[in-house]
């Protein structure tokens, strides 16, 4: 990922990242791991923005996304665990 891109597209919506990724962790390292995930992906599919809506809201809903299917793998893999216990 460029610095050039992160301090444009990512920095001034951090707030947004921050807010979602907090909403769905429960622990720093749960929190850094899932902002660094949406950082990557929003980075991998920036060239998919369309504008058919803000940056700001493409950003959210991006980061909505992969917080909810990162929980749902954190979720699968501790079922998982607990079965084989």
């Amino acid at each position: 990922m460029s610095s050039d891109f992160y301090t444009t597209s990512i920095v001034p919506y951090s707030g947004i990242i921050i807010k979602i990724c907090r909403a769905y962790t429960d622990s720093q390292e749960d929190f850094d791991d899932y902002y660094q995930e949406v950082c990557l992906q929003i980075w991998k599919s920036k060239d998919q923005f369309r504008g058919d809506s803000k940056w700001s809201t493409w950003i959210y809903r991006l980061s909505l996304n992969i917080c909810l299917t990162l929980v749902r793998k954190k979720k699968k893999h501790v079922s998982f665990l607990t079965t084989m216990l």
